[in-house]
């Protein structure tokens, strides 16, 4: 079991320190620390009132976890900079018993850093594995940090209960975010109130008390080493395979029309999956259609900018959550939150039928998708029983290779809907092999197909890479549907290094410099 403390509302800065100690000297392995301004000027927050004294109260608070061998998380919501220890605004830390900043999070809708939003977010312990949730970051808790083996999730937050329809509203929300995940969440806001939710969104204790201590299980089986409850069947090396073979779709899609491509992809991952293929990748967006098959209709989100040579369409009524019935038809297949818009894959398991990995495309191409894409925060791993997989979408390939290499995977999953200036060939079979040549895992790259000739170049192609971008087999055809296929070595036992884990984004400036070619 383990203690864990909260310490809320409007506190000097004086007594933090103290106060944190008190809360780990009853018996707190884990305090949130979410305090309020001291006064209407925001500027008097606490610690936002000098930075050298935020720099003394994380260095005296890093003592108190040091002694008590404790794990604190801080929010820090309107600090301009602290050097040493890089806090941003509207972040949070978690000070481990080491003393350090051991886990950070800056808070997804923080732009002024150049989309830079998230670092090392979660920390695992010998209760479990601990993620952070800085704010209304809470409200878009999706299934990522349930597919990471998250077990606890700790929220400093900051909101107002003075208007009940707004706050009945918000705990609604909240509830539903959480009603299909795995993990407990201790949300802690800064009015002096602290609430704890099961697995599952039910709520476990609740006080309005600015002094909160509860018991919360500890990880029966330490989930970090495996995904959403599921663990791999232990493989000996007699029964270990030493090959996989891998499928890439290329198929088109239509805009919108979400029935018709399904009805055209079902037969292809049977085709594919009858054939002996364990992993098949479909193009980006397969399922609701990336651009119209001209290029001139594209998603519009009201109010977000939309380029002129587009028609926009609004993918409100056709957008798909994880959990839809259109996504969760594919699971007896492999088995035999917000207003926010992402572009979005999911891996699919043959094991349990439902969707174990969720991956949101961290680079939308600016072109067309600043009209309605949100950038996703973080690449995706999962560990299978052929290695280690990642996920990326078209436009990742520019920044998410080298993020992929120290998480040590074995395969790429790679969804593509590519457009370029000029003959497509170049790309796969010439630019993006030299630009693999310096990893070593493989890509499955399925790309989108259109059903006739378009006036522009893009379509077909798809290629599957062996390790150092050796180009293994590719699309015959770039009209129509086809199914690429190759047989790769799995993965050593013993290589990988972490299962699955975050890794730091590169910043928007960054990538606005890279063409997508």
């Amino acid at each position: 079991m383990a203690q864990v403390g909260a310490l809320t509302g409007a506190i000097p800065l004086a007594l933090l320190v103290r106060r944190v100690d008190e809360l780990c000297a009853a018996g707190c392995n884990i305090v949130v620390v979410s305090i309020a301004p001291t006064g209407t000027d925001e500027s008097r927050h606490p610690l936002v009132q000098s930075v050298t004294l935020v720099g003394q109260v994380l260095s005296d608070l890093g003592q108190v976890a040091k002694a008590r061998r404790a794990y604190l998380c801080l929010s820090f919501d309107e600090i301009s900079g602290y050097s040493t220890t890089r806090v941003l605004p509207k972040s949070c830390v978690i000070l481990g018993p080491s003393g350090a900043v051991c886990a950070h999070r800056i808070l997804s809708t923080n732009t002024e850093f150049g989309g830079e939003r998230l670092k090392k977010d979660f920390i695992d312990t010998e209760y479990g594995r601990i993620a952070i949730a800085a704010h209304c970051d809470l409200l878009e808790v999706d299934a990522t940090y349930d597919h990471l083996g998250v077990w606890l999730v700790l929220a400093p937050v900051q909101y107002s209960r003075s208007d009940p329809e707004e706050s009945n509203l918000y705990e609604e929300h909240l509830r539903n975010s959480l009603s299909s995940q795995g993990f407990f969440v201790v949300e802690a806001n800064s009015g002096g109130s602290t609430t704890v939710y099961n697995p599952g969104g039910t709520i476990l204790t609740s006080l309005n008390d600015k002094n909160f201590i509860t018991t919360i299980p500890a990880a029966t089986v330490h989930k970090s080493h495996y995904l959403s409850g599921f663990r791999l069947p232990k493989i000996t090396n007699s029964q270990e395979p030493h090959s996989v073979k891998v499928a890439a779709i290329q198929v088109s899609s239509d805009l919108a029309n979400t029935p018709k491509n399904i009805e055209k992809i079902v037969p292809l991952c049977e085709e594919a999956a009858a054939n002996g293929a364990k992993f098949i990748v479909l193009p980006e967006c397969a399922l609701t259609g990336y651009l119209s098959q001209d290029l001139k209709i594209n998603w519009h989100l009201p109010g977000r900018s939309l380029h002129s040579k587009f028609t926009g369409l609004n993918p409100e009524p056709h957008a798909l959550r994880v959990s839809s019935p259109e996504v969760k038809s594919f699971g007896p297949l492999a088995k035999r939150i917000g207003r926010n818009y992402y572009n979005t894959i999911c891996l699919v398991s043959p094991h349990t039928g439902g969707v174990v990995a969720t991956y949101r495309k961290m680079n939308p191409w600016p072109h067309p998708e600043v009209s309605w894409a949100t950038a996703g925060l973080a690449p995706v791993c999962y560990q299978t029983e052929y290695g280690k997989v990642g996920l990326a979408v078209c436009f990742d390939i520019h920044s998410v290779l080298p993020l992929y290499k120290t998480e040590g995977i074995w395969t790429l999953l790679y969804s593509i809907a590519w457009v370029d200036g000029e003959p497509l060939a170049r790309w796969f079979h010439n630019l993006l092999p030299e630009r693999l040549r310096t990893y070593d895992f493989n890509v499955v790259g399925a790309n989108w197909a259109v059903d006739h000739y378009q006036p522009w170049f893009g379509y077909g192609s798809s290629t599957i890479f062996r390790s150092h971008g050796e180009v293994v087999s590719t699309a015959s055809n770039s009209y129509g549907s086809e199914i690429v296929y190759a047989t790769l070595p799995s993965q050593p036992q013993g290589r990988t290094t972490n299962n699955s884990r975050p890794s730091p984004k590169f910043s928007t400036a960054t990538r606005n410099k890279q063409k997508k070619m």
